[in-house]
């Protein structure tokens, strides 16, 4: 073989191969590539919980005046009477030194048994964390064996959904076949 005939048959080899139009469509009609859309009747994964969780919520509905209700809070606070508000602070600082004076401990007790195991707190069944973000987000990893079962978790948690569920392992099973 000649240097440009071994180029040409190296190109052939390496180059990647075109996928049918079927499969383009199967493809489409998965979103694979697509940004993945949430709502607030998702479930979330444990992080996405985590994060939510730990934002503060923003009172800010308007009472008649159009004054935010932190706002109005803060009116009031400073409407009372100055003595008032020196008195409750006397009361805290009271409290605080009482503690300090009194120096409290805590004694632990000894030989304590723990009767808890984790392992049966904790009873997670798969089929609950199943949803439909997570059964899209397998074929873009190209897990498809894990999105087929996915869709056949949903359309049995979902029976009122269980035609759009088939036509997504058909799919799913076809590019599954173009990319064996």
């Amino acid at each position: 073989m000649s240097k440009t005939q071994n180029i040409f048959w190296i190109r052939e080899i390496f180059t990647t191969k075109e996928p049918s139009e079927e499969i383009k469509k199967e493809v489409n009609s998965l979103d694979i590539g697509k940004p993945l859309n949430f709502n607030k009747e998702e479930k979330y994964s444990f992080a996405e919980w985590l994060q939510l969780a730990s934002k503060k919520k923003i009172d800010r509905e308007d009472n008649d005046e159009g004054e935010t209700v932190e706002k109005a809070r803060e009116k009031e606070s400073t409407n009372e009477e100055p003595s008032k508000k020196a008195v409750l602070k006397k009361q805290k600082f009271d409290r605080i030194d009482k503690f300090i004076a009194e120096n409290p401990k805590i004694v632990p007790k000894e030989n304590i048994k723990s009767s808890f195991d984790p392992k049966d707190s904790i009873k997670i069944d798969k089929n609950e964390l199943m949803t439909e973000t997570l059964a899209r987000v397998y074929p873009e990893q190209k897990k498809y064996k894990k999105a087929i079962q996915a869709y056949k978790i949903l359309s049995l948690k979902y029976p009122e959904k269980s035609s759009f569920f088939a036509d997504r392992i058909k799919s799913v099973q076809k590019i599954q076949q173009e990319n064996k």
